[in-house]
């Protein structure tokens, strides 16, 4: 049994985790009886713990019905990555502002030099996405409410779809990034992060048109089975 101070949060942990790790998929319906079993815990904290995701845009309520997991659309998606766009080049700024950055823009080089060596491993990417986007690019412009805006940003494109789908496409535009922010040329760096960012909304809604499209085929072959 869990302890009781740490009930909600531990009850958010958990589903948020489900969440980004698409244990629950965007539009399932969360059951929150199941959940509250498997933590052993009451359905209060699980449903205090739903209520702050709803307030993060995971999780939405439906009137007499339950909380489901939210499906974003592609509207959703194409405004979240122009904010996106918008506070990690205002990082981008506050970063070069902040200097001490070539060492670390030195290893993160080397990191990429590994990552293309063993052929692009998507889980490696997935990490150099973490490792580039938050831990430089936001931790070292500073700024808590940079860094908690972002993350929720990045937390609600990843209900659509997980980072890094293409990691050839990823490296090569990090490289170009990172190669800019060594030679202290902003100009050059913001417009390698524009472009990197473009290409992955691009792709990002691309994917969910075709989700979309899919869902819609099998939502009529179901309706032609059972008026059958």
């Amino acid at each position: 049994m869990l302890e009781k101070t740490t009930l909600a949060d531990a009850a958010y942990q958990y589903l948020k985790e489900s969440i980004l790790d698409f244990d629950l998929q965007p539009g399932e319906q969360i059951p929150v009886t199941k959940i509250a079993q498997t933590l052993g815990i009451s359905g209060t904290p699980v449903r205090e713990a739903l209520h702050r995701l709803i307030k993060e845009g995971l999780v939405e309520q439906k009137p007499y019905v339950g909380y489901f997991v939210r499906r974003l659309s592609v509207a959703d998606i194409a405004e979240l990555f122009e904010l996106r766009k918008l506070l990690e080049c205002f990082a981008l700024e506050r970063v070069f502002a902040n200097g001490g950055f070539r060492e670390v823009v030195h290893q993160l080089l080397s990191d990429l030099d590994n990552i293309e060596k063993h052929g692009y491993p998507v889980d490696k990417t997935r990490t150099f996405d973490i490792d580039f986007h938050i831990k430089f690019l936001l931790y070292r412009a500073g700024g808590h409410w940079l860094t908690k805006i972002v993350h929720n940003i990045l937390d609600l494109i990843t209900l659509t779809t997980r980072m890094s789908q293409n990691p050839q496409a990823a490296c090569r535009e990090h490289r170009t990034i990172l190669e800019a922010i060594a030679e202290g040329n902003i100009e050059k760096a913001m417009a390698a992060l524009q472009a990197h960012l473009n290409r992955a909304k691009a792709e990002t809604i691309a994917l969910l048109g075709k989700e979309v499209r899919e869902r819609g085929e099998q939502f009529s072959l179901e309706s032609k089975t059972k008026s059958n």
